[in-house]
């Protein structure tokens, strides 16, 4: 039976960082959420009426610890899910409400960049209100990707109230989908707009799809404007 090699072949040492597990998955700044806003570290980020194209979604567990920097184990694409490292009981930290708790994190990350700016950043999270949100963005693309096979969604970074298991609400991370772009525009100038010419209104269907309209349908073509001089039997 023949088989497709899914691998990628390592030419240099960014391919072998590329296929490296332990790698951080994390590109740019890492952005997480809390009380409605979005932080890097401690400073909340400031993304109204910022677009970001989501490029790629990576899963993993991740290990925090204090003093220690940041490990990762990450699922490599196709496969299951690694286990969970262990660490013994003993050694676990505690948390905020001084609870014991496992320092590996199954964690999503979320790879994007802003279309005005180019700014490359990372969303990660390992929380219900998170993974609800990535979910039904997974949903999204799933459905959108089974007519257009490369299409890349462009979001804002908002919030949402979800219910609590005390009968109240939180909030908690919403991506909303303000167009469409495809697959190809990633590695091109088209990704990008023009800052003098960008608008904070969401894509249009038919540019973010770049359909062209039959000529039967297409607007009329403005009429070539006149040079402002006229020849001598004009002016005859």
């Amino acid at each position: 039976m023949e088989t497709t090699q899914n691998a990628l072949t390592i030419v240099d040492g960014f391919d072998a960082d590329a296929s490296d597990p332990t790698a951080s998955p994390i590109r740019g700044g890492n952005r997480r959420f809390k009380d409605a806003s979005y932080f890097e570290f401690s400073e909340r980020v400031d993304v109204d009426g910022k677009r970001f194209a989501v490029l790629n979604k990576e899963t993993g567990w991740q290990k925090l610890e204090a003093g220690c920097p940041p490990e990762f184990l990450m699922r490599k694409p196709g496969e299951p899910r690694p286990p969970r490292p262990h660490v013994d009981e003993a050694n676990w930290p505690k948390n905020f409400n001084g609870v014991a708790e496992h320092p590996w994190k199954y964690t999503t990350y979320l790879q994007m960049i802003d279309v005005d700016t180019g700014e490359v950043s990372t969303f990660s999270t390992n929380t219900i209100g998170g993974n609800i949100a990535v979910g039904e963005l997974s949903d999204q693309i799933s459905f959108m990707r089974r007519a257009r096979p490369d299409a890349v969604p462009v979001i804002a970074l908002d919030s949402k109230d979800m219910p609590t298991q005390y009968g109240g609400t939180k909030p908690r991370p919403y991506f909303k989908i303000l167009g469409w772009r495809g697959r190809d525009d990633t590695g091109s100038q088209n990704l990008l707009t023009d800052q003098s010419s960008a608008s904070a209104s969401a894509p249009s269907i038919a540019d973010d799809f770049s359909d062209a309209l039959p000529d039967n349908l297409a607007p009329p073509k403005p009429a070539a404007k006149a040079n402002g001089k006229r020849s001598k039997s004009e002016a005859a």
